[in-house]
């Protein structure tokens, strides 16, 4: 069974340009889900002199910083010149009118983060994700979320970047505290600079209640929103059923020992059901054939601890060991009103990739038809088998430029998983090309810039109004195009 393992080679040191009469090796850098691996020359700064040093010394190159390489997509490439932050890994607290403001350089991961204000203050993130490895950089550059909140880019208060002056084309720092600079940097996916900091809000620490529940509806699901805001949701594909997280906060407090000894129940059953034992079965199955993947499809809400209820700090229920086994996700947010429609098209096309019979509505196909889909996807019949899960987190309205959420309506995001190895991914990619075109262009579904987007800027410029604006802003700090890569390039339309 083969564990997932983030490639980050040890970088040679600080090694800055005035050093380059030394060797300078390229590093062989690979991403998570091991679908990206690149070569490059690669700094560890230590300061925002040194910074600056190398970016006007590579003006004419381009740059990449990297943290964690916990994304899927090809945001972090560059074959060129890379900066390891890990150097910026300050944590610094302070009060901004009635908030406690966290100050984390760029370079600290979430983790780190969460422990030392857990450590020194009474208070934590206000939205908190699956997983807490990443960079602070790269996870406000993707506009990373949890569910019942809008993304942690949305409470960045201000960032620091070094970028370039536009009239002597020389690095200089730039500080974005407010107006369209600040919407456009808290999710710029590298674009307008190296984050040297961020300034993020916080809140009081809280607890979280929990009870995963069955139900058979996607009606009866939202129902209990209203009274469970951070709830999640599975999807189980072939069983068609659901499994709910119902989540709700409450007001920091000491746990009774009932709780405590309850709580460290569930952590192990968690940990050791379905962080391990859950993703063992899904690997196994994958070697004994699709009859074995949608069998355990059926099979496992039958395994999950349903109906009983848990309490505990949040960051102990909100995230989870998800990154142990090695895979690849596409993450599709889907406007919070086509919720209905989303779901009855994954449904359909999903029962079609894997070749069984399912009825579709006669205004879905109608829809397919006018976008000329419905004969392509009886095409792939067959083609594929869908081994896990779909995941669905709702998503507040958050203000920037490019979040996923950007905008004035809410969304709710949906998680298509594949564990195949990544030289085994080419059915999983075919099937997310043709469901990530469909609820796009029949439900104007958004992606994750991070994880594995199948559309360029052609078609997802119509979703985000923005784009334009942004590009502009992009260009003025950077005229030659240091920041961007091939990928930023594709999706956001940059020449």
């Amino acid at each position: 069974m083969r564990f997932s393992k983030t490639v980050i080679p040890k970088l040679i040191g600080r090694l800055l340009p005035e050093e380059r009469s030394r060797a300078h090796p390229r590093l062989e850098l690979t991403n998570f889900g091991g679908n990206e691996v690149w070569k490059a020359r690669c700094y560890r700064p230590e300061t925002e002199e040194d910074v600056l040093e190398i970016l006007n010394f590579h003006k004419k190159e381009r740059i990449r910083p990297v943290g964690a390489l916990h994304s899927w997509s090809g945001a972090p490439v560059c074959r060129s010149i890379m900066l390891d932050m890990s150097c910026f890994d300050s944590v610094e607290t302070f009060p901004r009118e009635d908030k406690l403001i966290a100050r984390l350089g760029g370079g600290t991961s979430l983790q780190r983060a969460l422990d030392v204000l857990h450590a020194t203050t009474g208070h934590t993130f206000p939205v908190q994700g699956a997983i807490s490895k990443q960079s602070i950089s790269g996870a406000i550059s993707t506009a990373t979320h949890g569910s019942g909140g809008p993304s942690l880019s949305h409470f960045v208060k201000r960032i620091r970047v070094a970028a370039y002056d536009p009239r002597n084309k020389r690095a200089k720092i730039y500080e974005y505290e407010g107006g369209e600079e600040l919407r456009a940097a808290r999710c710029a996916l590298g674009t307008l600079g190296v984050i040297l900091s961020v300034d993020l809000e916080t809140v009081p620490k809280y607890l979280v209640e929990e009870t995963l529940v069955t139900r058979g509806s996607l009606a009866e699901v939202l129902r209990e929103y209203e009274r469970m805001p951070l709830s999640q949701f599975a999807y189980f594909p072939y069983r068609w059923d659901f499994l709910a997280y119902q989540r709700r906060a409450h007001i920091q407090r000491p746990l009774t020992s009932g709780e405590k000894i309850f709580g460290a129940f569930f952590a192990a059953n968690n940990f050791l059901g379905t962080d391990i034992l859950f993703h063992v079965l899904v690997k196994g199955a994958l070697t004994l054939g699709n009859s074995a993947s949608r069998g355990l499809m059926h099979l496992a809400p039958k395994l999950a601890l349903t109906g009983k209820t848990n309490i505990g700090p949040s960051h102990d229920i909100l995230t989870m060991a998800h990154d142990l086994f090695q895979h690849e996700e596409m993450e599709v947010f889907i406007p919070e009103r086509k919720l209905d429609q989303a779901i009855e098209l994954l449904r359909y096309a999903t029962s079609v990739f894997a070749g069984l019979d399912v009825e579709m509505t006669g205004p879905l196909v109608q829809a397919l038809k006018n976008q000329e889909l419905y004969d392509e996807l009886q095409s792939h019949r067959g083609t594929y088998t869908q081994h896990y899960p779909f995941f669905f987190r709702y998503v507040h309205p958050e203000d920037d430029m490019l979040g996923m959420a950007s905008g004035s309506q809410a969304y709710f995001s949906c998680s298509v998983f594949t564990y195949f190895g990544p030289d085994n991914r080419d059915r999983y990619y075919r099937f997310c090309s043709w469901l990530g075109r469909a609820l796009h262009r029949i439900v104007d579904a958004r992606f994750h810039w991070g994880k594995h987007v199948p559309l360029g800027h052609q078609e997802l410029s119509r979703v985000y109004p923005e784009m334009p604006r942004f590009r502009e802003l992009a260009q003025a700090t950077d005229p030659n195009g240091v920041f961007r890569n091939d990928f930023v390039n594709e999706v956001l339309g940059f020449q």
